[in-house]
């Protein structure tokens, strides 16, 4: 078993485990990703060329950088498949077409059928950033920050047809230090991942029923609602700088529900895991001092603090 169709799409989760199995031993003879929304064109199925090399004092738009999957493909002279729908059967054709052993998959934005995944001899591998069963879905990374998780998590699990489902191949924990920021808890997690395919690559080459059954169904992870930006006085203050920090550059505003009113933060400064003050919030201006359960939660506000 080597030859290996990729899934994936612009951004870090993507683009880290594809630069591992390039790495690898194996042999990435294709790269799917999905249509840009917007993006007309006469078919849903195309080859994607890469764009023309910029001179050296000018700048081509829409040149692919090595973030995205199709650059990195395009760098190693692997050929680009687009698809708006991989129910297409011409998108299909085109993966029966590279005739892979093994589909993987990693930040694909939809599911992957069957009649796809059936044209590989051992299926598909997904890499998805949680400790499978929990956190299944679109929002994993957020939904940690939000429930004050001290460590994220990747699983390389089988392919079955429904959302991060499937036997598990291979699992690892990945480590938040306070602070990080979603983008930072994002490339941790991708270059975890990224060793981790490699490795679950190898374990189902040398069993080709290797896994093991996921349990059940743990909290889930849907796309988050503008309500799941607010936060109260009753987490801790840990949690709360934790979330404000993770999540700070999603663009929804954050807000902290207390004393009957709904404060807008503008940033979390530190926290104090233990301390308590005599009032349950302490402003100063822009500064807010906010007692939590337990600890004290140092914040700037925007304005005056009220949304």
């Amino acid at each position: 078993m080597r030859r290996v169709v990729f899934l994936g799409m612009d951004g870090r989760f993507s683009a880290a485990p594809l630069l591992a199995l390039l790495g690898s031993e194996f042999e990435v003879v294709g790269v799917v990703v999905p249509r840009p929304a917007g993006v007309a064109s006469a078919s849903i199925t195309r080859v994607l060329t890469p764009p023309p090399r910029p001179r050296r004092s000018l700048e081509v738009r829409g040149a692919a950088p090595r973030s995205s999957a199709s650059g990195i493909a395009w760098a190693a002279g692997v050929p680009v498949l687009e698809v708006a729908a991989l129910s297409d059967p011409a998108a299909q054709a085109a993966v029966a077409d590279m005739r892979p052993d093994v589909l993987c998959v990693a930040c694909f934005p939809s599911l992957v059928p069957w009649r796809v995944l059936a044209l590989a001899p051992l299926g598909g591998l997904n890499l998805h950033p949680s400790l499978l069963p929990d956190y299944r879905g679109p929002g994993p990374l957020f939904w940690l920050f939000h429930d004050g998780l001290e460590h994220a998590g990747v699983s390389v699990h089988r392919m079955s047809g429904q959302i991060d489902s499937g036997p598990i191949v291979a699992q690892a924990a990945v480590c938040l230090p306070d602070g990080v920021t979603y983008q930072a808890a994002e490339d941790r997690c991708a270059e975890e991942g990224g060793r981790l395919l490699v490795a679950a690559l190898r374990t189902i080459a040398a069993d080709p029923e290797a896994g093991q059954p996921q349990g059940e169904s743990g909290p889930p992870a849907p796309w988050p609602e503008v309500s799941d930006f607010q936060l109260t006085p009753s987490w801790s203050a840990r949690r709360a700088f934790n979330f404000i920090r993770g999540v700070a550059n999603w663009g929804e505003p954050l807000i902290l529900a207390a004393q009957g009113r709904r404060h807008r933060i503008a940033r979390a400064r530190a926290f104090d895991e233990v301390g308590t003050q005599p009032e349950p919030i302490i402003k100063v201006g822009r500064e807010a001092r906010v007692q939590c359960s337990p600890g004290i939660l140092y914040l700037e506000m925007v304005g005056n603090g009220d949304s």
